[in-house]
This record gives structure tokens, sequence and C-alpha cells, in this order.
């Protein structure tokens, strides 16, 4: 499929999408079989149109097997369908004269190799009017056929026609597969009443024989037949990518990469099910890296041994990047430390980035996605090395402030037989941030020559900007102009590039009051390492009381996680000092040995403050840790009615608290204007380049992620192409969509804002004397002392192997 997406520049901008596609059809043309899929279809084979087993989806339509004017008078109506199991046919015949001798015969070109003869590996079906069926190598005799597998056929006859039905499975022994290539397909129905005579009075043939040969047979000629096309729609799975990060320090830093620590990359993948093929099998995911910035060239991010594996392959595994911007012959580019810092900067170097300490694939190639799955994957661990570090700082070049720790990230979703390819790679340019009220900050990005297709250097080539909002308003005190560009128009720009050097732009955005979010409950306040580890359901204390606000019943909340400065760096270490688990952020671990043992005590036990949510992570209740949510990064949340307070505290093992350790995450809490509702978007296609909403509805809280609700700015760019289309008797010039920088205001803080942290809200508990603890609550200490014994058993074999190995 190519994709374009061109733009007219009238009173608004908008965006137009023009797909082609096409499909293989058949040989003989206009003679195709189109079958949909139906995972839920069910299928008795008595011959019979059994309601409800052949009701196709609207517009597919019976195809007609007829007589061309040869004098056979047999015709006949074929229905399909596929599951993922094989393929299913329904033949209705018109023949009025009863032979148990009359039969319909298939053959399948397995392959479809447009071959001239027949192979070995095609298959052939013979269904006779008796209820005999056969089935064997179509290159051979049918006489030599067997009998069809039990319960794959089935055939009713009347006075006026009759009526078979028959399964081809997938696998042996008709090595059947559903692909995304169509499977040749040959019938012919057969009079045995007219066994004398010319061919075509004995056969009535689909495909149609040549005109200049109506007697010829064509069952043994593929390149003749049809095909039998499955849907694509309707078949395979829809991977689609909807989410790519680097956990390495939260949501701050999603779109930042450190060259002081580990960066995790996950990619978020979906594939809804539903098809006839519901696991999408052998996906793999690759991730690009850019500085920050629009027009500026993609490199591919991966371990050495992979990069060069699929270098080697004969064919290429990508859509985002041509062979040659990642390879040289059979082997890699260099990595980035080969190259100068100037070469960088002004998009004239090729490389791949693909040294690391470590470098380190945890998941993402040739994995199966389940239908229904929609949730995040681990797909690479790197930590730059001392040579790549200069090139993730803060560079200053000839005079010219790159911030190159600020990346842009892409992810792709290589998964065969994706029906709709345009959303398998989602690109992420957006950075947080917090800003003082009514005080301006500058932020910079670069424009580069390298995304133009047609660029001379010699001549330079013009890049339009828009600046596109999403939940504020100019009336409210925003301001958001680009400075180092030429203004042409409400939000929009012009920028003239020349040579290959890159064109700095700065972005100036100005807050409003810090009120106009919303009136500020807690401004600065620490959730420290071992909050949460003594709640009235903790039947082995530890650690420390949760961190309580006083809230208001039906008031909505927007609670953020958020850094101090630039420099500020939170953390929670749920061993202490890094014995075992690394450090994690606000949206916590994924641990595959832990999250294992939880499994394994099912819903019998409750053994974490928040069972559902990853360990380490910050969360939030309403009733004191009897229930919990995810705060993570943040999360726009409406207080249930009864509610009094929030609950704030790290997710651990009940009794596991005492040991934990690091900076705890800092946290604002806001109350949201009652009339303060997510604004849409300023531009036509903005929400199409932003996370969708993902709102989760439950009985007691209404949620939304935080990025839905917080402020956005984008600078989007495009260059013309040279043309132009009339809309409404106007020539009107085409744009193509190039790339978006964007930042999302996490925080909007007044000048006084105090540097030392609030402290929590005492709790009143509204009944007097100690709070009641769960039932069962031998069951709770007994499993809860199991596993806390069991983890630290773990923990204990995982350091002496460590010893051992000497690390």
């Amino acid at each position: 499929m190519n994709t374009r997406c061109t733009l007219l520049f009238v009173a608004a901008v908008t965006c137009s999408l023009v797909m082609f596609g096409a499909i293989a059809l058949a040989d003989n043309p206009g003679f195709v079989i189109y079958s949909p899929g139906r995972p839920g279809a069910s299928f008795t084979p008595n011959g019979v149109e059994d309601a409800g087993e052949w009701t196709l989806p609207a517009g597919f339509l019976p195809t007609a097997v007829a007589d061309y004017g040869s004098g056979n008078p047999l015709s006949a109506t074929v229905k399909a369908f596929h599951k993922a199991d094989g393929i299913y046919l329904l033949f209705v015949v018109t023949d009025a004269t009863n032979n148990n001798n009359d039969a319909v015969q298939i053959r399948f070109d397995i392959l479809h190799n447009h071959g001239a003869a027949v192979d070995a590996d095609d298959w052939g079906v013979e269904i006779r009017r008796n209820g005999q069926a056969l089935w064997g190598a179509a290159n051979t005799d049918p006489a030599t056929w067997v009998p069809m597998a039990a319960g794959t056929n089935g055939v009713s006859s009347t006075g006026t026609g009759w009526t078979a039905e028959v399964h081809v499975p997938t696998g042996p022994p008709s090595n059947l597969s559903i692909g995304n290539k169509p499977v040749g397909i040959h019938l012919m129905l057969y009079d045995a009443d007219a066994a004398f005579g010319a061919n075509s009075a004995k056969y009535t043939q689909w495909p149609q024989p040549p005109a200049a040969s109506p007697d010829d047979l064509l069952d043994s000629t593929p390149d003749q037949w049809g095909n039998y096309v499955f849907d694509p729609a309707t078949t395979f799975p829809n991977v689609a990518v909807t989410g790519v990060r680097n956990v390495w320090d939260g949501p701050e830093n999603y779109y930042h990469a450190s060259y002081t620590q580990v960066n995790p990359f996950e990619v978020q993948v979906k594939n809804p099910g539903g098809t006839a093929v519901p696991d999408a099998a052998n996906v793999r995911l690759n991730l690009y890296l850019a500085a920050r910035g629009i027009g500026e060239p993609w490199h591919r991010l991966d371990a050495e041994s992979v990069l060069n594996g699929d270098c080697s392959a004969a064919t290429w595994t990508s859509a985002v990047l041509g062979k040659s911007d990642v390879c040289s012959g059979s082997t890699s580019l260099e990595d980035i430390s080969a190259k100068t810092i100037n070469d960088v900067v002004s998009n004239t170097a090729k490389y791949t980035i693909k040294f690391g300490m470590p470098m380190t694939r945890v998941g993402g190639q040739s994995i199966t996605v389940a239908g229904g799955f929609h949730d995040w994957i681990d797909v690479m661990e790197w930590d730059t090395t001392n040579d790549q570090d200069d090139y993730f700082k803060e560079v200053v070049v000839n005079g010219t402030t790159y911030r190159r720790q600020h990346q842009c990230m892409k992810a792709e979703a290589i998964a065969p037989n994706d029906p709709n390819t345009s959303d398998n790679v989602k690109q992420i340019n957006m950075d947080f941030v917090t800003l003082s009220e009514k005080s301006k900050k500058a932020f910079f990005v670069s424009l580069g020559w390298a995304g133009f297709g047609k660029y001379d250097a010699n001549k330079g080539k013009n890049m339009y900007l828009q600046v596109e909002t999403k939940n504020l308003d100019p009336r409210d005190g925003w301001a958001y102009p680009l400075i180092g560009v030429e203004r042409v128009g409400i939000n929009r720009y012009v920028a003239k590039l020349t040579g290959r050097r890159s064109l700095p732009v700065e972005a100036d955005i100005t807050a409003p009051a810090a009120d106009r979010l919303g009136r500020t409950l807690k401004e600065n306040l620490i959730v420290p390492p071992t909050a949460g580890g003594r709640t009235p359901n903790a039947v082995i204390p530890s650690g420390a009381q949760p961190v309580y606000v006083r809230v208001q019943a039906g008031s909505t909340l927007w609670i953020a996680n958020y850094d101090f400065s630039e420099q500020d760096r939170q953390s929670v270490d749920l061993d202490g000092e890094k014995r075992l688990l690394p450090p994690n952020g606000p949206e916590g671990l994924a641990l595959t040995y832990l999250e294992k043992l939880l499994k394994e005590a099912g819903d019998k036990y409750r053994i974490l403050l928040a069972p559902k949510e990853r360990v380490g992570a910050l969360v939030g209740s309403f009733d004191n840790f009897g229930t919990a949510f995810l705060i993570g990064g943040g999360v726009q949340v409406r207080v249930p009615e009864g509610a009094r307070y929030l609950a704030l505290g790290i997710n651990d093992l009940f009794g596991l608290y005492g040991d934990n350790t690091g900076t705890g995450f800092r946290v604002k809490v806001l109350q949201r204007p009652e009339n303060q509702s997510a604004r849409r978007a300023s531009g036509s296609f903005f929400a199409s380049l932003l996370p969708e909403a993902m709102a989760e509805e439950t009985v007691k809280l209404s949620m939304t992620p935080l990025s839905e609700v917080m402020p956005v700015i984008c600078v989007h760019g495009y260059e013309p192409i040279g043309e132009k289309r009339s809309v409404g008797g106007q020539d009107l010039e085409l744009y193509r969509y190039l790339g978006n920088v964007c930042w999302a205001v996490l925080d909007v803080y007044p000048q006084d804002r105090p540097e030392r942290p609030e402290e929590g809200d005492a709790y009143e508990s509204e009944v007097p004397g100690p709070s009641c603890r769960p039932a069962k609550t031998d069951r709770y200490l007994f499993s809860s002392l199991f596993l806390v014994g069991g983890l630290f058993a773990v923990r204990r074999q995982i350091r002496r192997r460590k010893k051992k190995s000497g690390e």
C-alpha cells in the first residue's frame, strides 16, 4: 500500500489521505472467488444450507459457475468463507437428472505459482452426488484419490439439483495455508448423463476455456485458473503500534535518551483479534531515533548482530528506512560514535546506533501478538558507550545549541499478512515540560533538509510550519510564537533552508497564571519509597503510612508526577541500594519472575498494595487502599461519592517496605475547575498525532491519562510538492507532511513555589478505634509469609549465582 498525505492551505489546513491498493487477480481475469474470514461460523457437513451457516457479510456474493454456450446445461452457485482451520465451500448445482456419478471436481494451486502444469504440491477434491468424497494430489489420476476425512463434507440431492458442502483444512494432507497470497482454483461440474460427446458437453468449467478452443480442459494448466482470495480485512490480525517510549525515569523522560543510565524502550502494540486468524505470529518490532526536530533523518537502533542479520537477509524487512540507510552490503553502517558531531547535527552523516553497554534485544523479535492484546512490550535496553555519550548531550556547534538528549522515537511493527499497514508505525516527538506562571521559556528545534524529497542544497527549499494546540486558549494567557522563521498567517510560518546545515528555530512558550489550570491542593508533595506499607489491610506492617490529601467528593483531580527542575531525578529502589532490582520510575517495574509468583497466588491472597499494578509504581486510592488505581506519571480522575481522602503510596509486597530506598516521587494534586474539560484541538488532524483517548470507566472511578487533558503545543512541518489541485475554482498548492515536534505542559507552577516539600494531610477515620482488618486474616497472613519467604529465597539464589560467577 502506498500512502500519500497532501495538504491544501486555504483558510485552514486539512489533510486528505489517498490510499492506493491492488490485489493480484486471476491469470484468467475476472474469475475470482472472494472469501471472507468468519472465525465464529459453525459448519455441519450435511449438504444443507442451514440457517445462518452460509450468511456471508455484505458484499460477498455467490460466484456463478455457468455454461458459456458450449452445450452443457449444468450451472451452479458457489459460496465461500474461511476460518483459521481451512476454507469452506458450498455448491448448489442445477441438474434435474439424478445420477450417482454426477460430480463437482476442484483443483487447488496451493502456492499459486501460475505454472503451465500441475505440481505435486497441488491438491484436488471430488464430491459425487451419491455422497462419496475423495481427495489427493492434483497431478495424479482422481481414480487414485482416497476418501476425505470424516466431518469435512456432505451432500443432499433433490429432483432439481444437488448441494455439496466441503471443508479443506489447513495443513496436511493438502498443505493449504491461509496467507496474503490467493490460492489458485479450478472448478468443474460433471454431468454423468452427458458422458458421450464433446468435452464441453461433459463439463462446465470455471474459469471459461479460451474461445479459440472451447473443448480444452483447463484442469491441468494452473496458469489459466482463477483465484480464491482471502479478504484481508476479515482474515488477518490488524497489528497496530499505539505508543513507544523510554521508561528509564518516568513519563517526563519518555521521549528523552539518557547517557548515564540504561534506556529501556517499550512499544505499545494492539491486535483486536476477531479475525479468521486472531493471533499475529512472527511479528517483530524495530526502533528508530532522530534528534528532536522536523525533517531530520531516522537512524536504526538495534543490536549489531540483529542489524547484520537484516543486512545479509535476502528480503528487507522495514518500511521506514531503505536498506542503504542501514546497511553497507551485508554489514550494518557504522555506529554514531564513528561520525563527527558537526556532521551529525548538520544531518550529513549516515549511521546506525548499534553499540551499547548493553545493547540487548529483550523482546520484539519473532513474537506472537494474541488476539485482544493491547499492552506494552519490552523491546530493547541500551546504555550508551563512553564514545557515544557526547552525541546524546546538549552540545554547541558553531554557536548553535542542540539538545540531543531529546530524541524523537519511532516504532515499527512488521507483521506478515497485516491488511492495514497504515497503523504499523508510531512516531512520538513529545516532551513533557514544567513552566513557571507568566514567564517565557524558550524551546529549540532544528529544521533539517534531509526530510525533503527533492531538496537542492544549492538553491534551498522552503519548509512550511503550522502551530497546533490542544487544551489551551490564548485568552487564558498562553502565547507560543516561533522565532527564526517568517510568519505567513495565523499560526503558520515559512522557514527558508539553504545548504546542508540545520536551521535552528526557537519556540517561546509563555504560560498563564497557575490557577488557570485549577486550584492547587498540593504543589510539592513527596511520596516516600516506604509509603503504603502500613494500611488497614497490611497484616505484616512495614514501612510508613500512605500519604493523604483531603479531597472533595465529586471533584475532578489532576495528579501529576513531575520534575522540580531538569536536574531533578526521582526513583524508588524496592530492595535497597540496587542489590537485585534496578531503581524504577513512577510506572513501576515489569518483573517476570515476580509476576509469575503473584499469578500463581491468584486472587485468593492480597499480598500487594495494588494487586493489578506493577510493583514499584506510584498508586492511589480513595478508600484507604481497599481498592487501588495506577497514577504512574499522571492521571485525571473523578473523586467518587463518599470519598474524603486521596491516599498515595508505592506498590510493594506487604512486609517488604522496610528496605525500600530512593527519593520517592514528587506529586502535584490539582482540583480542576468544574467547567474545565479537554478542549478540542485547534487543527483538523491533531488527534491522529497524539495518543488516542483511553478513558477507563469503572464502577467507582472515571480516569483519563494526563496526556489527554494537559495543554499541548505542536509544530508541524510540510513541504510543497510542486503540484496543484483545483478546489472551488481555485488552484491550490499541495503540501507533503514531514513530521512534528510537541511539548506537553505537565505543570504550571507559581513563581513563589517553595522548594521544601509539603506535608500530607492528617488522616481522620470516621470510625473511632482501630481500623477493621479484612476477613480471614489467617489466610492473608499465611499467604503473605509464604510468598515473602519465597521472594527472599529467590533473591538469595540470584545473589549466590552472581557471587559464584564473579559478578
